[in-house]
């Protein structure tokens, strides 16, 4: 008697054990990083997503969603957006790639200076209409994309400067505007104090 309630807690405690791994492998959730990640980048916190995806990437490199997060926050923020291109070329090349593909990757391509094959994939894009601004947004890129193209053909020398403190600042400043006289200079700034008295780093 005693024999058979040993060998039936036996059978119970190995029963469960198997039903926990069981589980655990089917119904476990993803890793909390990833998760925080893809986050992120639905809030459009392109920076933090950036933060939080990066050092998962060499444990990861076959997933998919990951070096999509990764390509799309570089795109969405000041990184080098050139580095994009390879995870967007892999993601593509996988079943069922995300909706806004073509327009991330005919950015990543704009970015690498190869206008022809972005203007394919933005038109691919204003065909579908997807939510990210459709027709008019895609018209816009092809129209940037036909515009790098006249100009690399026609190269005019140029050269920036730096303005100085009272200008620049440590935060990213660009898209300046001048009246015709240039005493007006008005510019787009993500310094500290323009966005209700803090650093913002998301826009």
């Amino acid at each position: 008697m005693k024999r058979g309630i040993v060998i039936f807690f036996i059978f119970i405690s190995i029963h469960q054990l198997y039903s926990q791994k069981h589980y655990a492998q089917v119904y476990s959730p993803a890793p909390i990083e990833e998760s925080a990640a893809k986050k992120l980048l639905n809030v459009k916190m392109y920076y933090e997503a950036l933060r939080v995806v990066t050092p998962l990437l060499p444990k990861n490199s076959t997933s998919a969603e990951l070096q999509y997060i990764y390509a799309v926050s570089l795109l969405e923020t000041s990184g080098n957006k050139q580095d994009a291109l390879a995870p967007l070329e892999y993601v593509n090349s996988q079943p069922n790639p995300p909706s806004e593909i073509e327009y991330y990757l005919g950015l990543a391509l704009m970015h690498n200076h190869k206008f022809d094959e972005a203007i394919k994939q933005f038109k691919k894009y204003k065909e579908r209409g997807s939510y990210l601004g459709g027709f008019k947004d895609a018209e816009k890129k092809i129209f940037w994309c036909e515009n790098a193209k006249e100009m690399i053909q026609n190269e005019v020398e140029v050269s920036f400067e730096n303005l100085g403190e009272d200008i620049n600042s440590i935060g990213e400043d660009y898209h300046p505007v001048c009246n015709p006289d240039e005493t007006l200079i008005l510019f787009t700034s993500r310094r500290e104090g323009t966005t209700g008295g803090y650093y913002c780093l998301d826009g």
